[in-house]
């Protein structure tokens, strides 16, 4: 059996899993670019808003190309390794408050929230008992959005690291 075949029976084997790892991508990412959009308007800079980004839609967020056309072709290549992003919310540094140090805020408020998102799940799943079920997407939350965080610090463009 080739990878791609035992990655696609795997996750249809367990749609649970499926479902908790494909939920915790689209909170992770959605809220990670929300969050750049909502740092840049309080500090002045209305672009993300005049491009309807300052939303909190997944749909608002999609980038046809990174977030659907790149993971699926690497699936169905057999990669071992799946890469999906969203679109980058723009922002203008001319127009933050703070130079630098504003540009810095937008560029971490978004790792910052998926590392946020992932200890909210981690002292979610801690102090109460969950389902099975319940504790997959938490889990699922916990590891996605880590590595969200770990893989935004990466000092690369257009990555906010």
């Amino acid at each position: 059996m080739r990878y791609t075949e035992f990655m696609l029976s795997s996750l249809l084997a367990d749609p649970t899993s499926l479902f908790a790892r494909l939920f915790a991508l689209v909170i992770g990412l959605t809220l990670h670019e929300f969050m750049h959009a909502y740092v840049g308007h309080q500090l002045g800079d209305s672009t993300a808003q005049s491009q309807g980004r300052l939303s909190l839609n997944p749909m608002s967020h999609i980038d046809p190309f990174s977030t659907l056309i790149l993971p699926l072709g690497l699936i169905l290549m057999g990669s071992p390794i799946i890469f999906a992003a969203a679109k980058p919310v723009p922002f203008n540094p001319w127009a933050l408050r703070g130079g630098r140090w504003g540009a810095a805020m937008v560029a971490a408020a978004g790792p910052l929230t998926n590392l946020v998102i992932a200890i909210a799940a981690a002292v979610w799943l801690q102090l109460i008992p969950f389902s099975n079920v319940s504790a997959t997407i938490l889990g699922a939350l916990i590891t996605t959005n880590v590595a969200l965080f770990v893989f935004n610090l990466i000092p690369f463009p257009p990555l906010d690291g």
